[in-house]
């Protein structure tokens, strides 16, 4: 899997020829071939191939959660909703699927129902950076100003490094903004290129 991340191109031939012999997991395979057309933006091959996956093991949360993220990051956030809707059902207890719906529905532009989703992920596992920021943005827009102090102190606490993104893509992120001196007056959050590069991911 590591190296369908690191050297996509490579691994795209690799697990294809494999596909074509006789592979031990041919499920696990069109997993790992779904990541490396992912990692290239290949979003209509990578689909492919985590259908393939799902078509062999349907309740596999591997591909589940390869073909949710594939179709979010290629534009049918829609469908990756009912997906990872699906992966709940199977273990409600899952943090990555509740964290991939929140997700969705954020691309979606749905703040009241994303917002529930990432906090429910984070009930599971609440170490998780890029939900914490993912739901901060979610606070701002839905202007949850105290929520979104909170979920920033948190944040801080676990992973400075996307806590630093949040704040430098703030245009009015003075000081005082994320402690309240400046009261409740939040300037709008123009989120566009931070939530596309934090979305955009697994």
């Amino acid at each position: 899997m590591a190296m369908a991340m690191n050297r996509p191109l490579a691994a795209v031939a690799l697990y294809r020829r494999s596909l074509d012999g006789n592979v031990e997991k041919p499920a696990e395979a069109w997993v790992a071939l779904g990541w490396a057309y992912h990692g290239l933006q290949r979003f209509p091959e990578a689909i492919a191939a985590f259908r393939e996956a799902v078509r062999i093991e349907p309740d596999e949360d591997q591909g589940l959660h390869g073909l949710a993220t594939a179709l979010k990051d290629g534009g049918d956030a829609g469908s990756a909703v009912e997906i990872n809707e699906r992966r709940i059902a199977l273990n409600p207890g899952n943090a990555l699927a509740w964290r991939q719906l929140g997700f969705a529905q954020a691309t979606l532009a749905n703040p009241e129902k994303s917002i529930p989703a990432l906090e429910r992920s984070i009930e599971f596992d609440p170490k998780q950076g890029r939900n914490w920021l993912v739901l901060i943005m979610q606070y701002h827009l839905a202007d949850r100003h105290d929520d979104l102090r909170r979920a920033y102190e948190k944040l801080r606490s676990i992973d400075t490094q996307f806590a630093a993104q949040y704040r430098t893509s703030h245009p009015g992120a003075g000081e005082g903004y994320f402690t309240g001196a400046r009261g409740d007056r939040f300037e709008r959050l123009s989120c566009a290129g931070l939530g596309a590069r934090i979305l955009g991911s697994n």
